[in-house]
Parts: C-alpha cells; sequence; structure tokens
C-alpha cells in the first residue's frame, strides 16, 4: 500500500524532467545524518564520498558535515579537501578559526598551505559568479519587499503577481540560480520571493471567493510550481526548502511534526500531527519529495541531540513533589525549567558540535501532552 502510494504521490507532487533525479540522492542523505547521530562518522564519511561522485549538486551543509566526519576520523586529506570545497562555496578564511576545526590548524604544514591557498580559492569562486543574474535577483528582492510591506493587500498581491510572472519567465531563459548549494545570502532573499508567490497562489486555491473574484481568478495558475519541482529533482533547492516554499499559506502538506515525550515508557520521538489512518498517505507525501518517514520507529532523527538525554527521572520526581503546583501550566513550567537546564547542559558538550544537520527539533516543532498529566487531571488538577 505504501509503495503505491509513493508512485501515486510522485505523480502529483513532482514533475520528473530528462535530468538526474535528486530523490535518491536525499533520502540517502538522511541515512548517512542519521550515522552521523549514532556516532559512526567512519561510515557517514564514506557514504558522503561515494554520494559525491555520483551526484555533483552538492549541499555546502552536506560538504561541510563530510568535513566534520573527516576530522572526527582524523582523516586530514579528506579534510582540507573538503575545506576547500567548502571555500569555492562560499566559506570565509575567518569561519575555519571556529573550535571544530582546531585539529586541522594543528597540521601546520597543511593549515599553511590552505591559507596560502586560500585567495586563488576566493577568486576562483568569484570569477564563477554571474554578477548581472546577482544583480537581477536583489533588484527583484526591493521590489518584493516593496510590495510586502504595504498594509493593503490587493496591492501587495499585484506586486507578487507581476514578479511571480517575471521570476518565472527568467528563469525558464536562464535557468534556476546556483544559489542554494552555496553560504550564500543571497539564496535566502529567493527563498522568501518563491515563498511570498508560492504562498499567494495557495491562498487563491483554499479561498472561493478570491476564485470568484475575477482579478484573482484569471490569474490562479502558479507559474512557480513547474519550476520548484524540478528544481528539487535537479537537486537545486533540498526538501526542506521544497517543503517551507510550497507549504506557505496552505498549512503543510507533509505533515506538522511534534516531539512526544512519553515519561511512561521513557522514550522520546518525532511524530507527525495527524490522525493514524493517515500517516502511510502523509509519509508517502513525503518521501515523493526526499524527506524521510516519521513514525513510532523514527527515534533515531533525534539521536545525538539532548533529547538522547531526557531527564525522566527528574521531572517524574519534580512533579511529584511540587507542593505549589495547581495547574497544568504550573507542572509545566517546572518541567520546561528541567528541559532547558539539560538542552543548556548538552550544547556545551554534545559530541555533535558543528554538524549541520536537518533539524526535527526546532522550527515548527511542538510538544504534544504529556502522559502522566492525564493522572493528575483525573486527581483534580486544574487543567486550565
Amino acid at each position: 500500500m505504501r509503495k503505491h502510494l509513493f508512485f501515486l504521490f510522485f505523480s502529483c507532487f513532482v514533475t520528473v524532467v530528462n535530468a538526474q533525479d535528486y530523490i535518491p540522492y536525499f533520502h540517502n542523505i538522511t541515512d548517512v545524518e542519521n550515522q552521523i547521530r549514532s556516532y559512526k562518522f567512519s561510515s557517514a564519511l564514506k557514504t558522503y564520498d561515494s554520494l559525491f561522485k555520483i551526484y555533483p549538486n552538492i549541499s555546502y551543509k552536506n560538504v561541510h558535515n563530510a568535513c566534520i566526519c573527516a576530522i572526527k576520523t582524523k582523516d586530514f586529506n579528506s579534510a582540507f579537501k573538503s575545506a576547500k570545497q567548502l571555500v569555492l562555496k562560499g566559506y570565509e578564511l575567518k569561519y575555519f578559526e571556529k573550535p571544530i576545526f582546531a585539529d586541522l590548524r594543528k597540521r601546520t604544514r597543511k593549515w599553511n598551505s590552505f591559507v596560502k591557498g586560500y585567495d586563488r580559492l576566493k577568486n576562483e569562486r568569484q570569477s564563477k559568479l554571474n554578477k548581472t543574474e546577482r544583480n537581477y535577483y536583489y533588484q527583484k528582492y526591493i521590489e518584493d519587499q516593496k510590495a510586502a510591506s504595504s498594509f493593503n493587500i490587493p496591492v501587495q498581491d499585484s506586486g507578487f503577481f507581476k514578479l511571480a510572472y517575471e521570476l518565472s519567465y527568467h528563469i525558464k531563459k536562464n535557468d534556476f540560480p546556483n544559489l542554494f548549494l552555496s553560504k550564500d545570502t543571497l539564496s535566502h532573499k529567493v527563498h522568501v520571493m518563491f515563498r511570498h508567490y508560492y504562498g499567494l497562489f495557495n491562498r487563491i486555491k483554499n479561498d472561493q471567493e478570491l476564485q470568484n473574484d475575477p482579478s484573482y481568478s484569471c490569474r490562479s495558475t502558479n507559474p512557480l510550481k513547474k519550476i520548484i519541482e524540478n528544481a528539487l529533482i535537479g537537486g537545486l533547492i533540498t526538501p526542506s526548502i521544497f517543503e517551507n516554499i510550497v507549504s506557505y499559506n496552505d498549512g503543510n502538506p507533509f505533515g506538522e511534526l511534534a516531539v512526544k515525550i512519553d515519561i511512561d515508557n521513557k522514550k522520546v520521538y518525532p511524530i507527525l500531527q495527524v490522525k493514524p489512518e493517515d500517516l502511510d498517505e502523509m509519509n508517502s507525501k513525503r518521501y515523493s519529495i526526499g524527506l524521510g518517514p516519521i513514525d513510532d520507529n523514527s527515534s533515531s532523527y533525534l539521536k545525538g541531540s539532548w533529547y538522547s538525554y531526557y531527564p525522566f527521572e527528574e521531572v517524574e520526581y519534580a512533579v511529584e513533589n511540587c507542593d505549589t503546583c495547581t495547574s497544568i501550566l504550573d507542572y509545566s513550567s517546572v518541567i520546561n525549567k528541567i528541559e532547558h537546564e539539560y538542552s543548556d547542559k548538552y550544547e556545551k558538550v554534545g559530541k555533535l558540535e558543528g554538524f549541520l544537520l536537518i533539524d526535527y527539533v526546532n522550527g515548527n516543532t511542538k510538544y504534544c501532552k504529556y502522559k502522566f498529566m492525564r493522572d493528575l487531571v483525573k486527581n483534580g488538577i486544574n487543567i486550565k
């Protein structure tokens, strides 16, 4: 059933073009990041090396993680090779002053050679930047922000319509901007624009009144839809970026994440906030765009985070001995304080310091209710 649903949603969400398909690559990246979360740095490095030989469109985050894996395993030849690639992807020399790169700096001869070659690598990157293209997107971003600042929604929407069609025409003529693979501040600006315009067309799709308005109905087809889908397939944007763009003003067709704290069974794992009967369908949607499934076996996504050391005993003791707690809010405050203490402590000693991994914890993540609180309610605790 799940396999059938995958092909169904793949055809719904992704327009395949005659290019290399990066969906399998994204699933491999999910797997390699789980290896990192399990501290299998040597295995992760080998997987990265294999993937980099097959797929040319590599995000700087994956090169970064490969570099850290190499440092962790003391494969400094690979680490310096990745460091050079990072410079070509926009990293400044001062970035390598971070503590995570300390072992590189200790290799004096190789480090001095890297520093000596930095300007050449930086100039090589600069020579490949299309200044005309970059200026085009900067100017469009200025227009976008001017439209976004309007308190008159029809005026704002009119500006967004104009820019959406202009961008789609420009991209069809000049190809998708190769910005999201590098550490480039311009990528965020283009991301914001895509979100604005996708959000506009999602509003029209979900609002019958707008569909009946001639000024909207005549422009209800999203000109960026295939462009964004093909960028995902071609590896020019990640599944996370794709999800963030296409879900704006449309809920989240790929499911809202939450972290479930199961005090009774002493387990922590991510969940999708959907009905159990809809879970397979939602995970098929996720799989179709390269996102990993979320189910009861997804606790590996939280390995390496502070949730791996969740203070179950401390929380239970605090709840049982809180004489001043008279409501769920009071208990939640006590629990949150303990959680913050543990998360702050972990941040200072975490083995995964320096890695840029897919974040299953922050952002839109929400907590589910603690299971033991049902007993508190039964015992007469105020739930308000």
